[in-house]
């Protein structure tokens, strides 16, 4: 499908939807660093052994990404997961 046309579906012109795009990344950027503050103010913290252990499986499902980069995407998952496991609780 050509550029365009997809806009012309979306009933969006291309400004309107990098605004949208724009606004989206805004409120994930804010909520990771809402999410990462509350983690070391609690002190969350994720240990190697939770670490390695999601990665194993990650890496068991799709075995060639690359490993810098999963380190901290993983890390991030398990510590947002832990942020949101305390937010439960309190």
């Amino acid at each position: 499908m050509k550029w365009q046309d997809y806009l012309s579906r979306i009933k969006k012109s291309e400004e309107d939807l990098n605004k949208e795009l724009e606004n989206d990344a805004l409120r994930r950027v804010k909520y990771a660093l809402v999410l990462r503050e509350l983690a070391e103010k609690e002190d969350i913290q994720v240990t190697a052994e939770e670490l390695n252990k999601e990665m194993d499986e990650i890496l068991k499902r799709v075995p060639n990404l690359d490993r810098d980069y999963l380190t901290g995407y993983t890390y991030g998952i398990i510590r947002n997961e832990k942020v949101f496991r305390f937010l439960e609780t309190c």
